[in-house]
Order: structure tokens, then C-alpha cells, then sequence
């Protein structure tokens, strides 16, 4: 069928621009090590620790155990440094953001430090935390966004520049809910973040066939809040694992691999069809007469 008859739009990962970003700011002096001619998998870990303090060994078991080049946290319960929550990790570059007025709040991006990278200031306002980091290779540039939207909060998603070659890893446990992710229901701010995905042409990293991420011990439910996003050009070069329990959080860490050395296949993904824009009365009016059309042939 032809959809464009209906009205539906389609998504152009190759627009020079996307419409309502942000420019970007320059980001401050990049730190890190000089590994700019990298040519391996590139892994990626982002986990709601549910507070690092306690969890810190774990954490840098895990990191060395898979090798980890970046670790992206959610909910440290850190508070700023001048209040005593300091927080470093041997062989990693720190960059966070302290919780301000919640106690379940603090997000924290670990980089290894043979790659040189840099912090891209996201204004968020007191609103969702959101972290920007950009790793800096020898032919290109990845930037990551780090996110977490406390409860009562509003998602800032239109604080983030979407680009190329950008991943965005966020937990949205109490906020938005959508079929997409494996919610048993839809609601108005999982619309949102999917009308904001559609219009920054990004695609969603996971599969139906993952297995959950979270477990509410208050209900014995599980449910997949942890998620991943990203431009198509790192999409189709990045696969998702889900990983074992770690530190005792009720949510699993997740494991994504950008496979670096891999070059891009433009044609190997089909246009992308926004339906919420159809034109859904038109539609059932041409239903109507082609049904029409196919009962008088027959």
C-alpha cells in the first residue's frame, strides 16, 4: 500500500538539520587519553544503580570483567562535593551531576581514560538530569546523552542537540510508559518521548525479545524503563544485552556494543512511517470505496 496516500510522514536520517535543536555549545578542554585510532567495539554500560556509594567494588568488577569504555549511571544519591559525595573511579574520567533537591536523584558518565572526551553542558533546568559527553576518535565523534527523570519532573528532552553519531541512554522507571518499550500500557508522556524520537530521527535500541530490566519488589513486576536511543548511523552498528543483577539494584545493567570499525550501510533499513500523523478519516474513506471497487469486480 501506498502510504503517503494516507498522509504519514516519513523520517529523513540524512536532513542536514533537525527542527527545534539546540546549537551547540563549544564544550570545555577535552580530557582523557590519545586513543583516537581505536578499531574495536566500543562498549557502553548504563544501569539506575539505585545509589553508587555501596556499590562502588561491584561496579568496577563489572567494568573490568566486560571491559567497559563508558558507563553511564543513574540515581547515585550523590550530593555535591562541598557537602562530602565525592565519587572517582581508577582508570575512569568523572563526569556527573549531583542530586539537588530529591534524595534519589544524581547521574554519573565514566570514560576510560585512554579516550579523550569532553562535557557537552546540557540546560535542563530543574527538571530531568541530563549529562552530554563527547568522545573524540581519530574520523569521527560520538556523543552520548545521560539521562534520568526523577518523579514529577518533566523529561528537558528538547535540552539535548541531537546530532549525528549520537546515543542517548535514559530511565524513565515512573515517568512514561509506551508498547514500544514493553509497557502493558500507553500514556500521554510516553507519546512525548516517542513524538520526540520520532522528530530527532532517532531509533529505539530495544528489542521485544530483551529480556525486562526492572523488578519492583513492592509488586513483583517487572518492566523495561532502561532505555537506548540512537542516530540511525550508530544504530545499525550497535547491538543491546541485557546483563546479570549487579550491586543489588533492582534494575540490570545494560550492555551496548558500537562495533567502530564497521562502516555504515545506508540502504539497509526501509523508510520509517509516523502513523500519529496519518490521516486516519481519509483513510477509512478509501478503505470504503476500494472494498466497494473489489466486491462489484467480484
Amino acid at each position: 500500500m501506498d502510504y503517503s496516500r494516507l498522509g504519514a510522514s516519513t523520517v529523513d536520517p540524512q536532513a542536514d538539520e533537525v527542527p527545534g535543536s539546540l546549537p551547540r555549545k563549544s564544550p570545555p578542554q577535552a580530557t582523557g587519553g590519545n586513543n583516537n585510532e581505536r578499531n574495536k567495539i566500543l562498549t557502553i554500560l548504563h544501569w539506575n544503580a539505585e545509589g553508587i556509594s555501596r556499590k562502588k567494588l561491584a561496579l568496577a568488577n563489572r567494568l573490568k570483567k566486560e571491559d567497559i569504555d563508558v558507563a553511564c549511571i543513574q540515581e547515585s544519591h550523590l550530593t555535591h562535593p562541598k557537602h562530602g559525595s565525592r565519587f572517582t573511579m581508577k582508570g575512569y574520567q568523572t563526569f556527573k551531576q549531583d542530586r539537588q533537591d530529591g534524595p534519589k536523584e544524581g547521574v554519573i558518565t565514566l570514560v576510560k581514560n585512554d579516550i579523550t572526551a569532553s562535557e557537552i553542558k546540557v540546560n535542563a533546568g530543574d527538571q530531568a538530569e541530563i549529562i552530554g559527553t563527547e568522545l573524540h576518535f581519530k574520523d569521527k565523534s560520538i556523543t552520548i546523552y545521560n539521562c534520568y527523570c526523577p518523579p514529577g519532573k518533566e523529561h528537558a528532552l528538547h535540552a539535548m542537540n541531537i546530532g549525528d553519531q549520537c546515543i542517548v541512554v535514559e530511565d524513565f522507571k515512573f515517568n512514561s510508559h509506551s508498547l514500544s518499550w514493553g509497557s502493558e500500557n500507553q500514556d500521554a508522556r510516553g507519546e512525548e518521548v516517542e513524538d520526540w524520537q520520532t522528530n530527532m530521527s532517532l531509533l529505539l535500541l530495544n528489542s521485544p525479545e530483551n529480556p525486562p530490566t526492572f523488578y519492583s519488589r513492592s509488586w513483583m513486576t517487572t518492566s523495561t524503563p532502561d532505555l537506548a536511543f540512537a542516530t540511525e548511523d550508530i544504530a545499525l552498528i550497535t547491538t543491546r544485552q541485557v546483563m546479570d543483577q549487579l550491586g543489588g539494584s533492582d534494575h540490570k545493567p545494560v550492555l551496548l556494543r558500537v562495533e567502530m570499525n564497521t562502516a555504515r550501510n545506508a540502504t539497509s533499513t526501509l523508510p520509517r512511517w509516523n502513523n500519529k500523523k496519518a490521516n486516519w478519516d481519509h483513510f477509512t474513506a478509501l478503505t470504503d470505496e476500494l472494498a466497494v471497487s473489489i466486491n462489484a469486480r467480484s
